[in-house]
């Protein structure tokens, strides 16, 4: 499940309308959809057993597979879990 999923449904030169996974759609000025989506999340990259907070842009995270705790994906071309 991808955290703050989302559909552009129109941009303008004010802004952007975007329709969120429940249905309901927002207007988010060309700033605020630049931050869309980013979280502080717990990250554990390959070979690493521990975790580290880093700020993830959700709209960069792609194939995504959730195991029991951990997501898993590519990011800025690097395969990392985040915490659940």
């Amino acid at each position: 499940m991808m955290k703050f999923g989302h559909s552009v449904i129109n941009k303008s030169d004010s802004g952007v309308v975007i329709q969120v996974d429940n249905g309901d759609t927002h207007f988010l000025t060309h700033d605020e959809y630049k931050t869309f989506g980013i979280k502080k999340e717990l990250v554990r990259f390959p070979n690493e057993s521990d975790y580290c907070e880093m700020s993830i842009d959700w709209k960069e995270f792609s194939d995504q597979t959730e195991f029991d705790t951990e997501t898993f994906g590519w990011y800025n071309g690097t395969r990392i879990a985040i915490k659940k």
